[in-house]
């Protein structure tokens, strides 16, 4: 599925729907009208009126495009060059379908600046992303209302995968109270 394929009604409709962020200390909510407007518009785009600090967060030179993450067509936040270099680590769909929950890794930047040391070996501190993700009414697509950082579990010897709990010690390993 591509942007181009909404009807207007429907992209009017996706401009104004707002989602939470934290990237880089930059905290939302924002609307998603900046990541769907072309270059020449999001100038002359009218922030939501409750939000007024959107410049910076808004003027990308790309804007998003749906992506299949876990079997799911979603549309995060973030220009479509990272759609190719963004893998899910976890997934967990809600009992009714109506939100999708993924921990994600994207290594856009180590495409970017090769000279830089943002390899798989220290995207613990810099790949890692939290999205949460509604289903569009009427739609078989789900679209980011939550899109944060966090950061990755690591170790010298494993790439950086989500941070989960660990498996539930068998009974003979759990140490009685005292």
């Amino acid at each position: 599925m591509k942007l181009a394929d909404l009807s207007p009604a429907r992209l009017d409709w996706l401009k104004d729907c707002l989602y939470d962020s934290l990237i880089e200390k930059h905290e939302g909510p924002w609307d998603w009208g900046g990541y769907l407007l072309d270059s020449e518009d999001r100038e002359d785009h009218e922030d939501h009126e409750d939000h007024e600090d959107h410049e910076d967060h808004e003027n990308h030179e790309d804007h998003a495009e749906f992506l299949v993450l876990d079997g799911h067509e979603v549309l995060l936040p973030v220009p479509a060059d990272h759609n190719p270099y963004i893998s899910v680590l976890h997934g967990a769909v809600s009992a009714d379908g109506q939100f999708v929950t993924l921990w994600l890794k994207d290594m856009y930047l180590s495409s970017l600046y090769p000279e830089y040391d943002y390899t798989e070996k220290d995207a613990w501190f810099w790949a890692g992303h939290l999205a949460v993700c509604q289903r569009a009414p009427d739609a078989d697509w789900y679209v980011a209302v939550f899109y944060h950082e966090m950061y990755l579990q690591s170790s010298d010897s494993s790439p950086a995968r989500a941070i989960l709990l660990p498996p539930w010690p068998k009974p003979d390993t759990v140490t009685p109270a005292i």
